[in-house]
């Protein structure tokens, strides 16, 4: 629509305005006066880009028409009733009973209908033109009327973009451009920063790089008011991450029990005891024949240790009750000339408890890992066809805790973690060196309320051994039978629960849980000074430098002196003492060490910088 362009203008002189509206011309491109005269005037209101002009043709009898179905105005207070009226007539007569200067585009037509009560111009306007498709702009004492596609085209032409940069305080660039991206408009454009390097470690080859070392940064180009947008939601979503405490419990209680009960018998018939090395292995002499000859007193080899005394004899030996190498709380013994009895008994209880409970504090959904134990290190050896190769591993043993939460808005925390608690060893086996662990951990992904605790899961496991010894059916008699019998009992019970409780912190929190550690641990460190031996030197500096304080809080300077010098010949190093000294001299210590060259350099420096 590059054309140039006329439009007809509609205004209404109050001078001599009384009664009825004046007549309207019928010819095109006029100006209604307040005394019905009408005079052709061309007029140039917009540039090239306007759209085209539609004249507004009004005659008596059209404005008839559009009164008779009654527009009135009372006081700045419109009402009209209309049905099915063409539009530019209406906006006519309206421009012409309020006194405004109504500028319409050719492009807006159609007839319209409207019942309106005691409303303003403005209200009356956006009835007509808002409810039928059409729209308005305001510029100084005119009124333009314009389609919704014409406003939008006037719009996009006016509008200018702009770029503007958002440094972020919490969120990643990455993140905060995805979730921009749907406002932005055709044309606009985001860049971010680069991200942050992965990890830790630090190698010679990230010499000489030029990572981004600033926040996270936006670069956005766009309109002004897609900015503001983007501005809205950004202050919405970068928001500081809250941080959640972690405590786990691992409880691991075991419970060892060991009874036993055994009865070793033996019996001679034509030896004497005394030729045997034991009372408890006479069948086994006299199988082996390593027995002393049957003559009492005489020594013999083992080829004669069948021989009884009357040339005949026997013996009878029972094992099962262990009595010489079982576990036994209780020994009993008894040595006849022909008959030994031993028996053995135990009762052992051992009660074991191991309670782990680690702490750990992570931002919200960020992966934190604790590890309390040691590494026990081997020898790891790889074989090929061709060669053979040995490297040193570890195994991780202890107390770990590896920890993800997941804040909810219902005050809800989502956990994904493995508490775990672990002891082990290696083990030498035919020249390789193996790991042995024993372990209890748990995996789970649980929600858990803000500050409560809650039981994970837990193990109970109870294993009961019974070994029993016996001589065939004397053992199975009752009672009379544990003269040949031997048992021994163990049961192992082992019970583990897990616990975890995690807490949202809040700053106040926070602070207070810092500057209450730092207290405890400042207790704990005087505690431990304080049980050192009274003629170390740690605890006679530190009670000098007490001293010194003592006496310059009663104004004995010349004391404290003393009390500091003391302390500074027994440990020059204290820094507490050598202040202190500054102090009361009023001069600092000064202890010359550089050397020529490091001299010449700081001289050189402080000159470039002007000091």
């Amino acid at each position: 629509m590059n054309k140039h362009m006329k439009w007809t203008v509609v205004f209404l002189l109050t001078l001599g305005w009384v009664g009825a509206a004046p007549a309207v011309a019928e010819e095109d491109d006029t100006i209604l006066g307040g005394d019905g005269a009408s005079e052709e005037v061309s007029v140039d209101m917009f540039d090239q880009q306007q759209p085209d002009p539609v004249v507004v043709k009004s005659s008596s009898g059209d404005s008839e028409d559009v009164e008779d179905q009654n527009i009135s105005v009372d006081d700045g207070s419109i009402s009209l009733h209309i049905q099915d009226q063409a539009i530019v007539k209406i906006l006519q007569m309206l421009a012409i009973q309020s006194n405004r200067n109504i500028l319409i585009s050719p492009s807006v037509s159609g007839n319209v209908s409207a019942a309106l009560y005691d409303v303003d111009f403005f209200e009356a306007l956006d009835a007509i033109l808002h409810t039928n498709g059409f729209g308005y702009q305001l510029e100084g004492n005119f009124v333009k009327v314009y389609t919704k596609e014409e406003l939008k085209e006037i719009e996009d032409r006016n509008r200018r973009m702009e770029t503007v940069v958002l440094r972020l305080k919490h969120l990643t660039a990455p993140d905060a451009a995805k979730f921009l991206e749907p406002l932005m408009s055709d044309g606009g454009a985001i860049t971010i920063s680069g991200d942050t390097a992965k990890g830790f470690d630090v190698t010679i080859g990230d010499g000489g790089s030029k990572s981004w070392a600033l926040v996270d940064t936006l670069v956005i180009h766009d309109y002004a008011e897609v900015i503001d947008d983007m501005r809205k939601l950004i202050n919405e979503l970068d928001v500081r991450p809250k941080q959640i405490l972690i405590e786990a419990t691992i409880l691991e209680a075991r419970l060892n029990e060991a009874n036993a009960l055994g009865v070793d018998l033996n019996i001679l018939v034509d030896y004497d005891l005394e030729i045997f090395d034991s009372p408890l292995t006479v069948v086994d002499q006299i199988l082996t024949g390593d027995v002393v000859s049957g003559d009492t007193g005489g020594t013999g080899g083992p080829s004669e240790g069948f021989k009884a005394i009357n040339g005949t004899g026997g013996a009878g030996q029972t094992t099962v009750g262990d009595t010489l190498t079982g576990r036994s709380g209780v020994k009993l013994g008894y040595v006849g000339d022909h008959v030994d009895v031993f028996v053995r008994a135990l009762d052992e209880v051992t009660d074991t408890m191991v309670l782990a409970t680690p702490k750990i504090m992570t931002l919200n959904r960020q992966a934190a890992k604790l590890i309390a134990g040691q590494k026990l290190g081997y020898i790891s050896t790889t074989a090929t066809e061709t060669s053979t190769t040995q490297s040193i591993e570890f195994l991780e043993v202890g107390t770990s805790l590896l920890v993800r939460p997941f804040i909810t808005d219902e005050d809800f925390i989502r956990l994904e973690l493995r508490p775990k608690i672990s002891d082990g060893g290696v083990t030498p086996i035919e020249g390789f060196v193996v790991p042995d662990e024993t372990t209890n951990e748990l995996i789970a992904n649980v929600m858990v309320p803000n500050g409560k605790t809650i039981v994970l899961g837990g193990l109970f496991k109870e294993d009961t051994k019974v070994t029993r010894k016996q001589v065939p059916v004397i053992g199975d008699i009752p009672i009379a039978g544990w003269a040949g019998r031997g048992q021994d009992d163990v049961v192992e019970r082992t019970e583990v629960i897990f616990m975890i409780r995690p807490t949202i912190m809040r700053d106040q929190s926070l602070t207070k849980l810092g500057a209450q550690t730092t207290d405890d641990i400042e207790f704990v460190r005087m505690g431990a000074r304080n049980g050192l031996l009274p003629w170390s030197r740690t605890a006679m500096t530190t009670a000098h430098v007490r001293d010194a304080h003592r006496f310059l809080a009663d104004g004995r300077k010349d004391m404290a002196m003393h009390s500091i010098n003391k302390a500074l010949t027994m440990a020059p190093q204290m820094t507490e003492a050598a202040r202190l000294k500054e102090e009361l001299t009023g001069e600092r210590l000064y202890a010359p060490y550089k050397g020529l060259l490091q001299k010449s350099i700081d001289l050189h420096i402080f000159d470039q910088l002007g000091q």
